[in-house]
């Protein structure tokens, strides 16, 4: 038998919550790193593996938003990228060679975008 309406939103609430704590403790986790100087590296590919992650995030909350384990999966994930250095693992494995070649074509269009600007505006 599946969760009840109410049941279902408290469910997703306690999740977010979690998550919001989650996201708040990574936080605290980076501040202390620049602080000390420590791992800043780690914590600066945490956050664009986090960042990266949150339109996959989005997508998957649309699709999969009636799976009843999914927001456990959520926590999961930003546990792994928080506690087991996930944030390294994905940015090394995948994130820095994509992001590298998306960067390089996102700078193209942006000075391609900047010239005609300047050209319509007579600069």
């Amino acid at each position: 038998m599946g969760e009840s309406d109410s049941q279902r939103t408290f469910h997703l609430f306690l999740a977010d919550l979690v998550l919001s704590g989650l996201v708040l403790y990574a936080g605290y986790l980076s501040y202390e790193a620049l602080k000390k100087g420590t791992d800043i590296k780690d914590w600066l590919k945490f956050w664009i593996t986090f960042g990266m992650s949150g339109l996959l995030i989005f997508l998957l909350d649309n699709i999969l938003y009636d799976m009843a384990i999914y927001p456990e999966m959520k926590i999961g994930w930003y546990a792994f990228l928080i506690f087991g250095k996930g944030g390294r693992i994905m940015y090394d494995s995948f994130l820095e060679e994509n992001i590298g070649k998306a960067a390089a074509f996102i700078k193209e269009k942006l000075n391609k975008a900047k010239a005609e600007a300047k050209k319509a505006t007579g600069q």
